[in-house]
């Protein structure tokens, strides 16, 4: 923590409310005897996810330092190693001849952290070339607003039609609505 630029007060009260932690499983009503918790955070801890940051960034690192990751600008030297959310991390590879060196750098980060790849959760997406990628994303775009356009329309006819009813049920007048309400598509 303290190489990541954790200061002094973050690492204290972290050792402060991990220091001789202990747990008891309740089964029933009954609790168990206290048991100390060595070398884990517990189950439901708020610090857990925060923590957890520490091993994400380190393993960011390590990837980078081993050349891991794909180039977005060729003319750049850095590379982007991966993309995390919470404790998933998708690598970055600019082919499958990298797939090799992706392999042994996860296998030394295995033994150093503890941390380990799951294998029924890999898959490999091929890369499209830049111009295919934005194509792709106009027509997913194009198509996002049309749908969101298309969701509020029909919002709209269903709550007018639906006041139109009440107004019905409540014996006011509609006064000329009736060729409104027909004409609205269904």
């Amino acid at each position: 923590m303290e190489a990541a630029g954790a200061g002094p007060n973050l690492r204290g009260w972290v050792h402060t409310l991990l220091a001789d932690t202990r747990v008891r499983a309740q089964i029933q009503g009954a609790h168990s005897q206290p048991v100390a918790m060595i070398a884990d955070v517990r189950q439901g801890c708020p610090l857990s996810p925060l923590l957890y940051l520490f091993v994400a960034h380190a393993l960011l690192c390590w990837l980078r330092h081993k050349g891991v990751g794909l180039r977005l600008d060729p003319t750049d030297l850095q590379r982007v190693a991966a993309v995390q959310y919470a404790d998933e991390t998708k690598a970055l590879l600019e082919g499958e001849q990298e797939v090799v060196a992706f392999l042994a750098a996860m296998h030394a980060f295995q033994h150093a952290s503890g941390q380990r790849l799951n294998l029924s959760k890999q898959g490999q997406l091929p890369q499209q070339q830049p111009q295919q990628q934005l194509q792709q994303q106009q027509q997913q775009q194009q198509a996002q607003i049309h749908t969101d356009t298309q969701q509020a329309i029909d919002t709209a006819v269903i709550d007018l039609w639906g006041r139109l009813k009440a107004f019905t049920a409540l014996g006011v007048p509609r006064k000329g609505w009736d060729q409104v309400v027909r004409s609205i598509p269904s």
